[in-house]
């Protein structure tokens, strides 16, 4: 499979991201085509895509999970700026933004990633949880660069008590 060059420049970069229980797991450049197992490929690189309202699409390219439900975290590459999406694990996807561009995203993780300074285990946390101007000033920065994206998604995100 080929992936574009801004996918994988992002996993090449990307900082490891754990906050008390949540975080995300992004796939190593080299093994992005395992990662679209069960997604748009079976276990022997054959197409399970459909094309199918509700099913998985060809534009969309798993790039991690989201640790604490494991859901996936992939790429729109049908956007022009690849807008970064989720969606829950159901009978049917329904993918909603976090980040309205990739780069978006990759400001969002990085901020992340400092944020989980000294937070990175459940216990860490506990010692010292995020405060309330951490978290306003977090999603407030979040929401004005990323206005169509679903802010609720990072709000439920920072809620790790």
């Amino acid at each position: 499979m080929q992936f574009p060059e801004k996918i994988i420049t992002f996993l090449n970069n990307a900082p490891s991201v754990d906050i008390g229980y949540g975080g995300f797991t992004f796939f190593p450049a080299d093994g992005l085509e395992k990662g679209q197992v069960g997604f748009s490929i079976d276990s022997r690189k054959n197409s399970i895509l459909t094309g199918a309202e509700g099913e998985w699409q060809k534009e969309w390219i798993v790039i991690g999970l989201d640790d604490l439900v494991g859901d996936p975290i992939f790429v729109d590459t049908s956007t022009p700026d690849f807008a970064v999406m989720t969606a829950e694990h159901a009978t049917e996807w329904n993918p909603y933004p976090i980040a309205d561009s990739l780069e978006n995203f990759t400001t969002i993780i990085t901020n992340l990633a400092t944020l989980s300074i000294n937070r990175t285990t459940p216990e860490e946390f506990d010692k010292n949880p995020l405060s309330m101007s951490e978290k306003e000033n977090f999603i407030s920065s979040l929401a004005k660069a990323n206005p169509h994206s679903e802010i609720e998604y990072w709000e439920g995100f920072l809620d790790l008590e």
